[in-house]
């Protein structure tokens, strides 16, 4: 499931290049996921973020999400926590 993950946000991070539109929502999301992290008092490290994409895609799935479905609403937070874990390791 990780390396489904990592695949997926490294996908995604590489179409932001391309889709000038996706980087918008995208960065909405990381917006959200920077507070979501600071309501709950939680450092942004990249192993609280691998926890938070992993945590977040088993719910997706529960709820019925498949991947690969372009660019929605799941994907675009795993696009983000990928964006934002990739910041966290540069840091």
């Amino acid at each position: 499931m990780a390396d489904f993950q990592r695949e997926m946000g490294d996908f995604g991070l590489a179409a932001l290049a391309g889709l000038p539109g996706l980087v918008g929502d995208v960065d909405q999301h990381a917006t959200d996921v920077r507070v979501l992290f600071a309501q709950c008092g939680t450092e942004i490290t990249e192993e609280a973020l691998r926890t938070y994409r992993h945590r977040y895609v088993e719910a997706a799935i529960g709820r019925g999400w498949q991947p690969g479905q372009g660019f929605d609403l799941e994907t675009k937070r795993i696009i983000a926590v990928s964006w934002l874990m990739g910041e966290a390791q540069a840091a």
